[in-house]
């Protein structure tokens, strides 16, 4: 690192840095327990994959914040390095139990890691936020000293900045930190793995070193896995990262001056805190008892706040006299902490909220308009299914983690609503399937997200069976089929469950093709061979076609349990905004959706997600493609919209129309056939006619974007409620919960 950034942390205090991030913690920071809980699970998954504690380092150990967790956990066999002695202080004279007597062996402190760590070598390296601090030539010195000491198969782990297209100076703090490009720049001689959808506000990047004779590479998230990116295709899917980071780093520049004062202020007013605190409590600390006086830890400020309830009791003990002194010592240090803390928290929590706040403002409204505008949206692609003999599930085999599916992931638990009495219920579906995968993300209970191309095995029936028996499930929900999912149905009524209800999200009219008609064929015969006890058709009537196992009421989906992250902007009654986030299908209708659109004397702008898509006449009106969207982009922009545009010809109840509820827009929809509210008045408002019909298409717009704010929200508000409890009431029903 510079000499600048390396002088401060040599003289950094560990049990102030420790401090900090308590009160960030307490201030609603997230971030940590985000990285704890990964870090954990990936450790986890690589000692299974070893059938051996993993060895690992720490690089940048600080004040001792992993190492606490991870001694906590027997597969992980810890070490630690670091360059500052004060920072690592606090952990060397208070080490956890586990490490008590060689902690000063597992701790490495110094310059020069290959020479503290001589032969000893590591299965896993992993850093969080300490690349950062290092300028990009410093920072290809760190990996170079961690190779030397990675283990032959092992693993690089950097918990840092979301990916980007460069290395840059990213902003001013703790004398400066960068942003770098670890997949094409720093780390450019080894394998990277870049996971940019797991941690908000960082990236995780797997570095090894190459096969031997083999070309490196460079691989992302992908639909199985990671899959290879090449340098252009990469550069695109960090974009918005680097243009965030260079005008982070500008932003910091123009309201860095007017800042720095007032974080000086409160750098000063802390010292000036822990200075009472260290006087006032040394004074009464011989009086205490030694148990008492082993919980008073270093001494910071942090440590002495949480010790003053204890110390309060134990004045409450002593006699009458020397209470009445005490009380008075006690008053005076309470009355002078509570200023200092007041002060401090008041000027520096203030100053770094009001800051992020800021730059979260303006990089959500610039780097929205930036991915409306990118071109990166890919055409809509049928997924594959696997044709060949399911496989029978082989009993008493020893359970290994598998890819093939995901249980309560939190892309699927994030927006489910918190209803009671569906603790039950496992909802099962396909991980690749998007539509269907956000309606069962919606509903209460657990998660299951399998694969649609690759079946089961016995291990894997094994294991997702042993989770569903710790988290208490009985009944299974289908949501979907295909040849993988009539694996996992077999092998679910073969490992006793035999609660089993199939949700066919679909209609005969899909029949159409080959796959649909297949699939529901063998669901079925499944049925009728005892492994399902129900099917529900979500299209009106179609009971009818699958006779008694058939049930006749609808099941519905439910909105999100959205909490909107940015304010919803004001509602535009002219000039107005129409999204129509569908693909360009036949029965998705969206040329009919569009051409009401532009038909409305109210709407100016319409957003379209189908890069194949175009009238085939010209409009003065602005129809804009945008890139492809994960269903949080979408919400987020459908809540920019003011009319989203969902008006199809087949769909059963789809989640379109959902998740614009979930964020407080209207969404123009098509006649559904449901069995229940269709009297309801948000329903007469946004239900067109005749879908294809353009001239109704556009006078509903017209009627939706007319009608007032507040008279709007509530008949959302209205519909909303009644549809979840309508939803939660058929479900139990149907599951015979």
């Amino acid at each position: 690192m510079s000499t600048e950034n390396r002088d401060y942390w040599l003289s950094r205090d560990g049990g102030l840095y420790a401090d900090q991030q308590k009160v960030r913690r307490d201030a609603g920071n997230a971030n940590y327990g985000l990285q704890e809980s990964w870090l954990i699970e990936f450790l986890r998954t690589a000692a299974a994959e070893r059938g051996a504690p993993v060895r690992v380092l720490d690089y940048g150990v600080g004040f001792g914040r992993m190492t606490r967790l991870l001694a906590e956990y027997d597969f992980v066999d810890y070490y630690g390095f670091d360059i500052s002695a004060p920072m690592v202080e606090p952990l060397l004279s208070a080490p956890p139990s586990r490490y008590a007597s060689d902690i000063r062996d597992r701790i490495m402190v110094g310059s020069d890691l290959p020479v503290l760590a001589g032969s000893r070598q590591f299965d896993v390296i992993f850093t969080v936020s300490v690349m950062i601090h290092n300028s990009p030539e410093q920072a290809r010195e760190v990996i170079e000293g961690m190779r030397a000491v990675l283990a032959p198969g092992g693993c690089i782990c950097l918990i840092e900045n979301r990916p980007v297209a460069i290395s840059m100076l990213g902003n001013l703090w703790h004398a400066g930190c960068w942003s770098h490009d670890f997949a094409n720049t720093t780390a450019n001689d080894m394998d990277v793995d870049v996971d940019d959808g797991i941690l908000a506000d960082h990236g995780i990047y797997f570095l090894r070193e190459p096969r031997p004779g083999a070309l490196r590479s460079v691989r992302v998230p992908g639909s199985n896995g990671f899959e290879v990116i090449d340098r252009p295709g990469y550069l695109v899917r960090s974009h918005e990262n680097t243009v965030a980071a260079v005008r982070g780093l500008e932003n910091e520049i123009n309201v860095g001056g007017s800042q720095l004062a007032e974080l000086r202020d409160a750098v000063e007013l802390y010292k000036r805190a822990e200075e009472h605190a260290n006087k006032a409590f040394n004074g009464i600390a011989e009086g205490l008892p030694a148990a008492l006086r082993e919980k008073v830890g270093p001494g910071h400020l942090i440590d002495v706040l949480e010790l003053v309830p204890a110390l309060a009791t134990q004045l409450r003990e002593r006699d009458l006299a020397n209470r009445v002194q005490v009380e008075e010592l006690h008053a005076e240090f309470e009355h002078r902490l509570a200023e200092q803390r007041s002060a401090l928290e008041q000027e520096e929590v203030r100053i770094k909220a009001d800051h992020a706040e800021q730059v979260e403002r303006y990089q959500w409204q610039l780097g929205l308009r930036e991915r409306l505008s990118a071109l990166m949206s890919t055409d809509h692609e049928e997924p594959a299914y696997a044709t060949s003999d399911l496989r029978n599930a082989e009993p008493n085999l020893p359970v290994m983690p598998s890819h093939l599916f995901q249980f309560d992931a939190p892309r699927d638990t994030r927006f489910a609503q918190e209803l009671s009495g569906h603790e039950r219920v496992c909802h099962v579906m396909h991980q690749e399937w998007f539509g269907i995968r956000a309606a069962a993300g919606a509903l209460p209970g657990h998660k299951l997200a399998v694969s649609a191309t690759d079946r089961p095995s016995a291990l894997d029936i094994e294991a997702v069976a042993k989770l569903f028996q710790q988290a208490g499930v009985d009944r299974i929900a289908i949501h979907g089929f295909s040849t993988a999912m009539a694996a996992w149905i077999k092998g679910f009524a073969g490992a006793g469950f035999n609660h089993i209800y199939l949700v066919w999200h679909g209609a005969p009219v899909m029949w159409v093709h080959n796959d649909e008609r297949r699939f529901f064929a063998l669901a079925l015969d499944l049925a009728r061979q005892g492994y399902i006890k129900r099917i529900q058709g979500m299209r009106g009537g179609s009971h009818a076609a699958i006779g008694p196992l058939g049930w006749p009421q609808q099941i519905y989906n439910m909105p999100p349990n959205y909490r909107q992250g940015t304010p919803r902007h004001q509602r535009r009654h002219e000039g107005a905004i129409a999204f129509s986030p569908s693909w360009n299908l036949v029965h998705k209708n969206l040329a009919s959706n569009v051409a009401g659109a532009v038909a409305s004397d109210q709407v100016d702008t319409i957003w379209v997600l189908a890069n194949d898509f175009q009238l085939p006449y010209p409009t003065e009106k602005k129809i804009e493609v945008l890139p492809k969207l994960d269903q949080v982009q979408i919400m987020d922009t459908m809540s920019l919209a003011d009319v989203v545009l969902n008006a199809s010809v087949v769909d059963c109840h789809p989640m379109v129309e959902l998740e614009a509820l979930a964020v407080g827009t209207p969404s123009v929809r098509g006649r559904l056939g449901m069995d229940a509210l269709e009297d309801h008045e948000y329903v007469s408002l946004t239900q067109v006619g005749d879908a294809l019909n353009v001239r109704d298409i556009a006078r509903t717009i017209s009627r939706v974007l007319s009608t007032p704010d507040m008279e709007l929200e509530q008949m959302m508000a209205s519909y909303s409620r009644q549809l979840i409890e309508l939803s939660s009431a058929r479900y139990t029903e149907f599951m015979e919960l």
